[in-house]
């Protein structure tokens, strides 16, 4: 299996995206074509954050540069959010059709939207919907288009179909916080959580 393609990392599929985070063994810059780079950022700590105009174009640099001695670390960026619906109907509805509605919309809404992961979550007990779960983009402003809270707000809602759903920053906890279960949302602060597909 190549390495641009999808792998599992802590039990989850971990898809390709559009982004790159990439590490240099020194102060350097990584070496790739630029005319498909839609956008790039370089961190206090001297990471590099690529956009890439699309998905293939990204998995061909992953690929060039996995395979560059220069090149510490190279990886798909994730940018998860955690969202709660506030208005419409969870009980004796069929998952996938929720799903449905709320990725066809958010795709309608936010132009050249990619969801790398979707997932709603439901009662061990009753195996039925709870109302909140957690969605993945592969760019940093489509994120930022669901959390874009006006003044006064705890949190930006949108109106997705038949729901209305309220997104949060999603904040990984330190490894064996809460009996080393992963993290959930959190009110203000945060960005980015683990990486998956379904």
């Amino acid at each position: 299996m190549s390495k641009a393609q999808s792998t599992v990392k802590s039990g989850r599929t971990v898809k390709p995206g559009r982004t790159l985070v990439v590490t240099m063994n020194d102060d350097e810059v990584p070496k790739f074509g630029r005319k498909d780079v839609v956008n790039t950022h370089r961190s206090d700590k001297g990471t590099h954050f690529c956009e890439f105009s699309s998905i293939e174009t990204a998995q061909k640099v992953y690929e060039k540069l996995s395979g560059d001695k220069n090149v510490k670390s190279v990886r798909y960026s994730d940018y998860q959010v955690f969202f709660r619906i506030t208005s419409g109907e969870t009980n004796d509805v069929e998952y996938d059709d929720v799903k449905a509605m709320i990725v066809d919309s958010l795709k309608d809404k936010v132009d050249g939207c990619n969801i790398k992961y979707f997932k709603l979550h439901k009662n061990r007990e009753t195996k039925k919907l709870t109302g909140t779960g957690d969605l993945v983009f592969d760019r940093i402003s489509d994120q930022q288009f669901v959390l874009n809270r006006e003044d006064g707000e705890t949190a930006h809602s949108e109106v997705c179909g038949d729901y209305t759903l309220s997104f949060y920053p999603y904040r990984r906890q330190p490894r064996g916080a809460r009996s080393g279960r992963g993290g959930r949302r959190a009110g203000r602060g945060g960005r980015r959580g683990a990486s998956a597909s379904e």
